[in-house]
C-alpha cells in the first residue's frame, strides 16, 4: 500500500494533478486549437527534440504530412535552415521581426519552465506579408468609407445647386453644370479602358483620381501612358499596393507644401521588358539624407515640414518591400513640378519565387 501510494503521488505529480479523462480531453482540445491557428507553432523540449508542430508550420517549411518530425532533434530537422538558432531552449523573444531563409517573419518564443527547470520552449511565427495585407485592406476600407462620405456630401451640394438652377429656370447653366461634372470623369474612364485594360490597376488609378478631387489636388495622367502588356499571372495585389501608396504619398506631399498649386502627375509605360511608372508631385521634395529613411518601418513626418508618408510609417515601407520582392527598382529625384519624382521599374517576368 505504501508503494502504491508513492507511485500514485508520483504519477499525480507528473500529470500535474490531472485525471486520465482530463488529460485525454485536454489533448484533444489542444490539437483542435493548434490546427485552427494560422500561425506556425513549434514546441521543443529541454533535450532539443520537437514535441509538437502544427499544420501551418509543416506547410511553411514544405514538410510532407507523412514526414514524421515529432521526436527528432531540431538540429536534424532544420540542419540547413536559418531557423535553427531560434529554436534553442531558454531563449525568450517577444514579437520580433526577422528574416529567415529569405522570408520576413514575426517571431515569438517563450521558454517552458516547470519547477524552476528549463523544460523547453514554444515558438510561433507568421509571415509579415499576411499582417501587412490585413493592414492594407483595413486602411483601404477606411479610405473607401471616408471617400463615400465626402462624395455623398459633395454631390448633395451639387444636387441642391442643380435643383435651384432648375427652379429658377436657368436651364443652360444647369446643363453646363451636368456636362462639366460628367466630362472629366467620363474621359478618364474612356482612357483607362483603352490604356489600362486590367481592371485592378485601372480601379486603383480611378480611386486615386477621386481622392485627388476630394483633396483639391489636380491629378494629371499623361496621355501617352499605356499599361496593356502585363502578364496575366502578374502579382496585381503587390503592384496596386506599390502604385497606390506612391500616389497617396504624392497627394499628401502636394497638399502639405502649399507654396504652389497642388498637383500630381502619373506616367506609365509597358514598352520593353519592364513596367515603368513615374509619379511626381508639386510638394517640397525629399532631401538626399531622407531618401533612405522614409522607407523605414514606422517613419513618418506628419508634423514635420515634409509630409512624406501617408500611411503613418507603413505605406512606403510596404512599397520598398514589395518592389524588392518583385525584383524591381525605385529611384527618387526632382520632377518638373518641383517636388519628388518616384521612378518605379518592375520586370514583367520576375524570376521564379520572387512573387511569393
Amino acid at each position: 500500500m505504501l508503494g502504491a501510494s508513492a507511485i500514485a503521488r508520483y504519477v499525480k505529480r507528473q500529470t500535474l494533478g490531472l485525471e486520465p479523462r482530463e488529460i485525454s480531453s485536454l489533448y484533444l482540445e489542444r490539437q483542435a486549437i493548434l490546427e485552427s491557428i494560422r500561425a506556425g507553432i513549434i514546441a521543443v523540449d529541454g533535450h532539443g527534440e520537437i514535441r509538437l508542430i502544427n499544420q501551418a508550420a509543416l506547410k511553411h517549411f514544405h514538410f510532407e504530412p507523412q514526414q514524421h518530425v515529432i521526436g527528432k532533434k531540431v538540429e536534424e530537422v532544420f540542419a540547413n535552415s536559418e531557423f535553427l538558432p531560434l529554436l534553442q531552449p531558454g531563449v525568450e523573444q517577444s514579437l520580433r521581426e526577422i528574416t529567415v531563409d529569405g522570408q520576413d517573419l514575426l517571431f515569438t518564443s517563450v521558454p517552458i519552465v516547470h519547477e524552476l527547470t528549463d523544460a523547453g520552449m514554444v515558438a510561433s511565427f507568421r509571415r509579415i506579408d499576411d499582417l501587412t495585407r490585413l493592414q492594407q485592406q483595413l486602411r483601404q476600407s477606411q479610405e473607401f468609407t471616408e471617400m463615400l462620405r465626402v462624395q455623398s456630401h459633395e454631390y448633395s451640394n451639387k444636387l441642391h445647386m442643380l435643383g435651384g438652377l432648375l427652379q429658377i429656370e436657368a436651364y443652360d447653366e444647369a446643363l453646363e453644370l451636368v456636362s462639366h461634372e460628367a466630362s472629366g470623369l467620363q474621359s478618364l474612364i474612356q482612357f483607362l479602358s483603352q490604356a489600362v485594360p486590367h481592371t485592378t490597376l485601372a480601379a486603383i488609378i480611378m480611386g486615386k483620381f477621386n481622392r485627388a478631387n476630394e483633396m483639391k489636388v489636380e491629378f494629371l495622367l499623361d496621355p501617352q501612358s499605356s499599361m496593356a502588356d502585363i502578364p496575366a499571372d502578374y502579382n496585381f495585389d503587390k503592384l496596386t499596393t506599390i502604385v497606390g501608396n506612391l500616389i497617396d504619398n504624392a497627394l499628401e506631399a502636394a497638399v502639405a507644401y502649399g507654396q504652389r498649386p497642388a498637383c500630381v502627375q502619373l506616367f506609365m509605360t509597358d514598352i520593353g521588358h519592364d513596367l515603368i511608372f513615374e509619379i511626381e508631385d508639386s510638394g517640397a521634395g525629399i532631401a538626399d539624407e531622407l531618401q533612405q529613411t522614409i522607407f523605414q518601418q514606422g517613419y513618418t513626418s506628419k508634423s514635420a515640414e515634409h509630409d512624406l508618408n501617408h500611411a503613418h510609417g507603413v505605406g512606403l515601407y510596404l512599397v520598398r518591400r514589395y518592389v524588392k520582392q518583385l525584383a524591381g527598382d525605385l529611384t527618387i529625384s526632382t520632377g518638373d513640378l518641383g517636388g519628388a519624382l518616384f521612378t518605379l521599374s518592375l520586370p514583367k517576368q520576375p524570376q521564379r519565387g520572387e512573387q511569393s
